[in-house]
């Protein structure tokens, strides 16, 4: 592990991970060393999956394209050959003018059989919080986030791929490979996009990496430094509605201390001064580099008052205000929503006949709306109750 680790490294080029990466587990805490090295305990619930039937087939014309997906974390080693007991199914969704390839790790039963703990995630919201009228903003992405990570490795034989179809567009695999009539399969050695417990994993060694990033908040020279924390609560005494509600304070500069919120891969500094937030972003991307985590420059957004989305919403500073918003397609698809709702339900004499699937996406993408707009959030109650009408021990009006 130390030489694959060493190789990644050496085989980097100035802005990209060329052959993928490999956590430094060496430099990380002892707490955490083994697990950056060999894997973090997947919690196992149920029998594992032993089958390796051969999945759906991949469409003859696109035959070049998911290939050519598949063999890139073939040749950067995140897939290699290896025992497989059991293997998942895959298959190709567009994503603009290129594809993306899914892995189904449900199909399968691999998720049944492994347990994930809920865990807690930032919102637009807590972006919001430490923002003052003086704030700046500077948005980062890391590369690769579940592939950065390695698999349990009791999991990895239970996580195979069957690229038998595939094997003429993998310039990758062994050429003695080319010829043979034997199914070829592969196996993951990393956490993936479709396995349950990866969020989980990939996040909590995130932020055991975040810890270290952030450094001594007692020194001054550290970007993210601060003095203590304040209390600004409703009904303190000396509560300022001006201030946030919980903040850390930069005594030094006098000024809320900068701060940092990750929302699995895309990352939001904020800091008091244009500088400020550009020194904490480049001090924690440069030590989640350090440890092996990669950083896509090429995603960097400059610090601004008025950034891109982040985690669904925008984020806006003025002298006079801090902004919440989101975007006028999203504002406009969310009121079509309403209104073809409105339309369907409002003054007819029977009971419309609504689709289920497409209710429960409507209501999904006004979730994602009440994220920025909590209003919303007590008027969904009609439509939790209208979709689970349907169960057992309800009233008419749809309640347990």
């Amino acid at each position: 592990m130390g030489a694959t680790a060493l190789s990644k490294g050496l085989n980097a080029s100035w802005w990209e991970w060329s052959s993928g990466s490999s956590l430094f587990f060496w430099r990380w805490d002892a707490s955490q060393r083994k697990a950056a090295r060999d894997g973090m305990e997947i919690y196992v619930r149920g029998p594992l999956p032993s089958k390796t039937a051969q999945g759906r087939a991949t469409h003859a014309d696109k035959l070049a394209a998911v290939g050519k997906k598949i063999n890139k974390v073939y040749e950067r080693g995140y897939v290699v050959k290896g025992a497989v007991e059991s293997t998942i199914d895959f298959f190709d969704v567009e994503k603009g003018d290129d594809i993306r390839v899914v892995y189904n790790g449900t199909s399968c039963g691999l998720n049944d059989a492994l347990f994930a703990p809920g865990f807690w995630l930032p919102n637009a919201a807590t972006a919001s919080r430490p923002l003052m009228f003086y704030s700046w903003m500077c948005d980062g992405d890391m590369g690769e986030m579940f592939l950065n990570f390695p698999m349990d490795k009791k999991i990895r034989s239970r996580a195979g791929i069957d690229v038998t179809q595939l094997k003429s567009h993998m310039p990758g695999l062994p050429p003695a490979t080319h010829g043979s009539r034997e199914r070829l399969l592969v196996r993951w050695e990393r956490l993936f996009m479709g396995m349950k417990p990866s969020p989980y994993c990939s996040v909590r060694y995130f932020y055991w990496a975040e810890e270290l990033a952030r450094g001594n908040p007692r020194d001054p020279r550290n970007p993210f430094a601060y003095a203590r924390v304040v209390l600004n609560l409703p009904g303190m005494e000396a509560f300022d509605p001006t201030m946030p509600h919980v903040y850390k304070w930069n005594d030094l500069v006098k000024r809320v201390a900068a701060e940092l919120v990750t929302f699995i891969d895309d990352m939001r500094a904020c800091g008091y001064s244009k500088e400020n937030t550009w020194q904490g972003m480049r001090r924690i991307t440069s030590i989640l580099q350090y440890l092996g985590i990669q950083d896509a420059p090429r995603k960097r957004r400059p610090p601004s008052q008025t950034p891109g989305a982040w985690a669904g919403s925008l984020n806006s500073v003025t002298h006079e205000q801090v902004g919440l918003s989101v975007t006028q397609e999203k504002w406009e698809k969310g009121q079509h929503i309403i209104f073809k709702l409105a339309e369907a339900c409002i003054g007819v004499v029977e009971s419309p006949d609504l689709c289920h699937k497409a209710l429960e996406r409507d209501r999904g993408f006004l979730t994602h709306l009440s994220m920025t707009f909590p209003a919303i959030v007590p008027l969904l109650k009609g439509m939790h109750l209208t979709l689970d009408q349907w169960r057992l021990g309800r009233d008419e009006e749809g309640w347990a």
